[in-house]
């Protein structure tokens, strides 16, 4: 099985970067799978109970097949919506700027406010090295915050006001710095994409480019091993893990795609099933403040696995969205879910290029997530965190109209 993998991957990515003539979220859908499937080139997975140790754990057959058929779904997705590179108008109007100067000072300063909120809500405990503090205080305010910084960093970075982008950046990195790194691999991602489809993906064969794109991925995968250290303000530890002999190795065979995909290979392998009605309930989530409407319970929507599958672990090990639809209706669950994802993303960029401004600054962000980071969530967080990317967009574009609105109007230039 590892050989046909290593086929279908490889076929896969000849395919979207030298045939393809648009690079968009189903492209994108594409290399997120071989991104969250790396340990299919190396054929071992990670044992959550052993941290410190490389992957032990053999990739199953089964575990196998539901890669290989991810894969070709986003192939088959490729090969059926193959639109035209973009022309010189559509490129111009991606490439034109939807908020005003005024907008953007009321937007940036929206987010100083959230960071003081931030700060006052998670206290000294955002800044501690256990990851378990952090989460601890991961409320409202800081969720907000969060949001913001991933939305208004692509916001300013897409219409390439990158003076404006330097609270947003500062945002961002204080994230990272704090221990979460989704934010930049998403807002990073929908740029990508948005230059990508733009520009098209040679684009990024230039030098410069590449390198930059380099180091964005290295940096996500390697700062997992870094931040603690970064947050004790201990760098002669983080100069010694850097200079360790194993460190590239371990930022890759220790990094989160190993982990997540050990949770789709054990449930494959126990045929763990979650009730029907909580598969069911899971969806609830599309509805805005479902837990109150709905009044169902964080346990009743999330998928449950960690006590039965991995017992008396010390930490949590995100979770998958396939080992979710598999728990949920087997195998043709699988194949639902594969179905879904690419309807989705051929839709996003479908749509994405039919909207401007915030619409398609919303659809880029969604498919980023969709494509991308879907793949280490439930079905009930991922439907919360596109909800938060969505609302976002909408308010901000709410606060960009009211700048609009009490904008003093431009006098017609009168000739002499």
């Amino acid at each position: 099985m590892i050989a046909l993998f290593y086929a279908v991957a490889i076929v896969g990515a000849y395919y979207f970067i030298l045939r393809r003539p648009v690079f968009d979220f189903v492209s994108a859908g594409f290399f997120g799978c071989v991104v969250y499937f790396m340990p299919g080139f190396h054929g071992l997975l990670f044992n959550p109970y052993y941290p410190d140790d490389f992957p032990i754990e053999i990739v199953s057959n089964a575990t196998y097949a539901v890669w290989i058929a991810a894969m070709l779904g986003s192939i088959v997705t490729g090969l059926l919506y193959n639109p035209a590179p973009l022309g010189p108008a559509a490129r111009r109007e991606m490439a034109q700027p939807f908020t005003t100067p005024i907008a953007d000072f009321a937007i940036i300063g929206l987010l100083g406010a959230s960071f003081i909120v931030a700060i006052l809500s998670g206290g000294d405990a955002l800044f501690s090295p256990d990851k378990n503090d952090v989460l601890s205080v991961q409320d409202r305010p800081v969720i907000l915050f969060a949001t913001l910084s991933q939305v208004t960093l692509a916001l300013f970075l897409v219409q390439k006001r990158y003076l404006v982008a330097i609270p947003s950046i500062f945002a961002v990195a204080f994230l990272v710095f704090v221990g979460f790194r989704a934010e930049l691999a998403i807002a990073s991602l929908s740029i990508l994409v948005w230059i990508a489809h733009r520009n098209g993906i040679r684009s990024f064969f230039k030098l410069r480019n590449l390198f930059l794109l380099t180091f964005v991925v290295v940096f996500l995968f390697a700062y997992k091993f870094l931040y603690i250290s970064v947050k004790m303000g201990r760098w002669d530890m983080v100069a010694q893990i850097i200079q360790s002999s194993d460190f590239l190795s371990s930022i890759f065979l220790k990094s989160e795609p190993f982990i997540t995909q050990s949770i789709l290979n054990e449930v494959i392998a126990r045929d763990f099933h979650i009730d029907f009605s909580n598969f069911v309930a899971s969806f609830a989530s599309i509805i805005p403040f479902s837990n109150v409407i709905t009044s169902l319970s964080v346990d009743q929507i999330a998928f449950n696995f960690q006590e039965q599958l991995f017992p008396n672990l010390r930490y949590g090990v995100a979770s998958n969205i396939y080992a979710n639809f598999y728990a949920g209706l087997g195998y043709p669950g699988v194949v639902v879910y594969i179905f879904i994802q690419n309807v989705a993303l051929v839709y996003i960029s479908k749509y994405m290029i039919r909207r401007d401004g915030f619409a398609k600054l919303a659809l880029a962000l969604i498919g980023a997530f969709i494509a991308f980071y879907i793949h280490r969530n439930d079905i009930a967080n991922s439907i919360t965190l596109v909800n938060r990317s969505l609302y976002c967009c909408l308010a901000l574009w709410l606060v960009s109209m009211a700048a609009k609105a009490i904008s003093p109007a431009k006098r017609p230039q009168t000739s002499i």
